[in-house]
């Protein structure tokens, strides 16, 4: 088995407990099984841990006890609940062994934006365009009706472009670097992104031809459209 020790252990109502009390913590999170529980022995964590066994029960006695500093106030703060003989229940396992870690949350992140996507595609005024580096159909990031002066806003126009760049292809690449690291697609973020690349020359090639007013519209609602949906979450 293995367990989640997160970062907040050390620097909350636990600071200062103790070597054994951390360590002791420590084996029953490793230990605890998927339905919370975790058998606890101080004879034998003693030897594993290479302390006396008075003080590993000393240290599961105050995992038990009440503790009105915690972050989490269920059950009284207690982290562990004695259920039977050696056998005691982790309070919070359920609700810390659910947070995700940093790249699992990266992707829950990108699917659920993929999805919100979709969904404002299909309620608002979608628009197939061709890739023109593989002949397929593909939906821009978003369809929605925004103002002149928000499309303005996004103030890139086509002579900003490489005229090889395959506006869509990295219009889709920059939204999902967006979402890996968790930052806003803001219209001077995709300025910059084009500048860039255009000044390093690397970026997603489409046939010898400039980006099409449509495609360069339909980026620009994209960009401007993701960003009022974040504002909005927002508030």
């Amino acid at each position: 088995m293995y367990g989640k020790l997160f970062e907040s252990t050390f620097t909350g109502s636990m600071y200062g407990k103790g070597a054994v009390t951390f360590a002791t913590w420590g084996y029953a999170i490793a230990h605890t099984k998927p339905d919370g529980l975790v058998e606890l022995n101080a004879k034998l964590i003693s030897a594993a841990i290479g302390c006396k066994a008075k003080d590993v029960q000393a240290a599961i006695d105050f995992l038990c006890s009440p503790d009105p500093s915690s972050r989490t106030k269920t059950e009284d703060g207690k982290r562990l609940i004695r259920e039977g003989e050696f056998l005691y229940r982790v309070v919070n396992h359920t609700l810390y062994n659910s947070v995700r870690n940093e790249p699992q949350r990266r992707e829950y992140n990108r699917l659920k934006k993929r999805e919100s996507r979709a969904r404002l595609a299909a309620n608002g005024q979608p628009m197939s365009i061709v890739d023109s580096a593989d002949g397929q159909a593909r939906q821009p990031l978003y369809a929605v009706s925004v103002s002149v002066k928000e499309e303005e806003a996004a103030a890139l126009g086509k002579k900003d472009y490489p005229k090889d760049m395959d506006v869509m292809a990295e219009n889709h690449a920059f939204i999902d670097w967006c979402l890996d690291h968790s930052v806003d697609a803001a219209p001077s973020r995709w300025r910059n992104w084009v500048l860039r690349a255009k000044e390093s020359g690397r970026y997603a090639k489409a046939p010898s031809r400039p980006p099409t007013k449509e495609e360069i519209l339909a980026v620009r609602r994209a960009i401007v459209a993701k960003q009022k949906t974040e504002n909005e979450q927002c508030t």
